[in-house]
């Protein structure tokens, strides 16, 4: 990584390639996502009509369907 002039990198110890064991202080790495709690009992609707699965995506990323189509 290369710095620009006045600044600092500091970067962590590395533990080449996982193949010696880790030795920070802390775990960073970030927790694994999973499905949401009610997907399974619950049906969003957005305004267009569009039905997704989880009331996370209100861009309607994963549509399933769309009122009025089916």
């Amino acid at each position: 990584m290369a710095a620009s002039p006045g600044t600092a990198v500091i970067q962590g110890p590395s533990n080449f390639a996982g193949q010696i064991p880790s030795i920070a202080v802390a775990d960073m790495t970030p927790p694994n996502r999973k499905a949401c709690a009610r997907i399974e009992s619950r049906m969003t609707i957005l305004s267009d009509g569009r039905i997704v699965s989880c009331e996370q995506d209100v861009m309607g990323v994963i549509r399933l369907d769309k009122l009025g189509e089916t």
